[in-house]
């Protein structure tokens, strides 16, 4: 996995008693044990998709004691065939894959952050630190191509490693009644410079468009014909509701409005 010298997880504790050369060390990470799951897979015959995750403990030095960690790691991989009648949206991908670990820490009532990151075995531009309320809590990734080519894995292979911290012992999924009034929709897009990524547009957008707006979608990017070079155009859908009534379309094109003044005077381009 190229680890530095300097990264902690190229110094594993020491065991003062192994078993043998291979297992003379505690693991840092749970990556090598799920390529090789990987690997053991393939070799074995199996061509479909592989998913698989693992829970356990990691183990860092600190001093004259032992840090435990507890994670949760997966790898994911379309397989040595992944063809499919439904094409290419059948395979998963480093979205589809991050969809999913969404899901898990939502059904527990976590919100996650994905944002740019780098590894010494991740692909550059397909590295992502995963935040949970703000706090980095891991990684997910897509594997090195060289280092799939080495080990001759088929590519791609998705990677993530993340504590099992707010999973355990942070809060539960709220659930609350059905709501009686049916949301108004309205799209927008903005143009931003690229390098601004949609997290903080969606924060952007939940912060000015007051207490109706309850959900924003990102559902296209486009870079090309009528957008500046070194810019990209975000498009998202929002959706407004009110607990006590159904909102009429002149009440939400004001509050709507209202919204994209504030994105004009904030300095953000509508499209």
């Amino acid at each position: 996995l190229r680890f530095p010298e300097s990264d902690p997880r190229s110094a594993p504790v020491a065991l003062s008693n192994p078993l043998s050369v291979d297992l003379s060390v505690m693991r840092t990470t749970l990556a090598p044990g799920l390529i090789q799951a990987l690997l053991k897979n393939i070799s074995s015959g199996w061509r479909r998709a592989i998913r698989i995750f693992e829970t356990g403990m990691v183990f860092f030095g600190k001093g004259q004691e032992v840090e435990e960690i507890f994670k949760l790691g997966g790898c994911v991989c379309p397989g040595a065939d992944s063809r499919s009648p439904w094409g290419e949206q059948e395979t998963e991908d480093f979205h589809s894959v991050a969809a999913d670990i969404e899901a898990i820490f939502a059904s527990r009532g976590v919100a996650l952050d994905l944002v740019p990151g780098s590894e010494p075995f991740g692909h550059v531009g397909k590295t992502a630190r995963v935040l949970a309320d703000g706090r980095d809590i891991g990684y997910l990734l897509a594997l090195k191509p060289e280092i799939e080519s080495e080990i001759e894995l088929p590519a791609p292979v998705f990677l993530f490693d993340l504590d099992m911290g707010p999973l355990v012992h942070d809060g539960k999924a709220a659930f609350g009644e059905v709501r009686k009034y049916p949301p108004v929709f309205r799209d927008i897009s903005l143009v931003v410079k690229e390098g601004v990524y949609s997290s903080e547009v969606l924060a952007l957008l939940r912060e000015l468009g007051g207490p109706l707006l309850e959900e924003v979608r990102l559902f296209d990017i486009y870079k090309g014909k009528g957008i500046p070079e070194g810019h990209r155009s975000l498009a998202y859908t929002l959706a407004y509701r009110d607990p006590e009534r159904t909102l009429r379309d002149d009440d939400v094109d004001q509050i709507h409005g209202r919204l994209r003044d504030q994105l004009v005077q904030r300095g953000i381009r509508l499209r």
